[in-house]
């Protein structure tokens, strides 16, 4: 068995669903001032790569 990851990367300004707001990923901590790195992330659940399942769009449809 192959598999193969389609996964598009997350990064500020990436493509998401049309109307949505976009991707804004921001350091948080850094190694500097913190001892760590990590970064804040907003996003909808439409940015990157996902499975629409048919309740997204249809009262009572299935979902994934």
């Amino acid at each position: 068995m192959e598999i193969v990851d389609l996964t598009l990367p997350l990064f500020s300004g990436c493509p998401v669903f049309p109307g949505q707001p976009e991707v804004v990923i921001f350091p948080w901590h850094t190694l500097e001032a913190h001892g760590h790195v990590t970064h804040a992330l907003f996003l909808v659940d439409h940015s990157g790569t996902h499975i629409d399942a048919p309740a997204h769009f249809i009262a009572g449809g299935k979902t994934v």
